[in-house]
């Protein structure tokens, strides 16, 4: 198979229709999975601000505004990347 630099190369040589859908739909499943990588990593962020919060709480310590606002943010940026994720198929059982 014969690799191009950009798109537009590729698409000067006339792909079939079939070759365009198999393009975008693994340029597609790229994104998802670094999409995918991006909230998993938020969600291993907001995780750890939680049990220091936690933490805190437990030995009565007063949790400073900065960590409490940061968890906000870290949840919202997790919500927006969730809304762009597709919703995964259910698989069918054994039975």
């Amino acid at each position: 198979m014969k690799t191009f630099s950009t798109i537009e190369n590729w698409l000067t040589t006339n792909p079939s229709k079939e070759e365009k859908e198999k393009v975008l739909n693994l340029i597609g499943k790229l994104e998802v999975r670094k999409t995918r990588q991006e909230v998993y990593a938020l969600r291993h962020q907001h995780n750890k601000l939680n049990r220091i919060i936690k933490s805190m709480n437990a030995a009565e310590i007063a949790v400073p505004k900065e960590i409490e606002s940061q968890t906000e943010v870290l949840a919202s940026k997790i919500k927006e990347l969730e809304k762009v994720l597709p919703v995964p198929q259910k698989r069918n059982s054994k039975k």
